[in-house]
């Protein structure tokens, strides 16, 4: 099948900063990092496989989004791109 007709889900997650200090964006299995400024929020942007979906784990300064099998991200300030993760993230072993 064609990788472009693979890319059957699409997601949108709004990721905010209500702290006073900046946090760490992890965008995972990528290891890519971005700082989210206090009082800003980034828009991120999944392209992937049907049936996946994006998992976050918060810290307290550190937030971390995890890509599924097969898909690629992209983080937006407003409508400006700021980081892509342009490589599928590889498949998941079965359990």
């Amino acid at each position: 099948m064609d990788p472009i007709q693979q890319m059957q889900n699409v997601q949108y997650l709004r990721v905010s900063n209500f702290h006073s200090e900046p946090v760490t964006l992890c965008l995972e299995p990528w290891a890519d990092e971005i700082i989210i400024p206090p009082k800003v929020n980034y828009v991120i942007k999944a392209e992937g496989p049907a049936g996946g979906y994006l998992e976050v784990a918060y810290g307290a300064s550190r937030i971390t989004v995890y890509g599924w099998s097969g898909s690629i991200l992209f983080v937006f300030s407003n409508e400006e791109l700021l980081l892509g993760c342009r490589i599928p993230a590889p498949l998941t072993p079965s359990t």
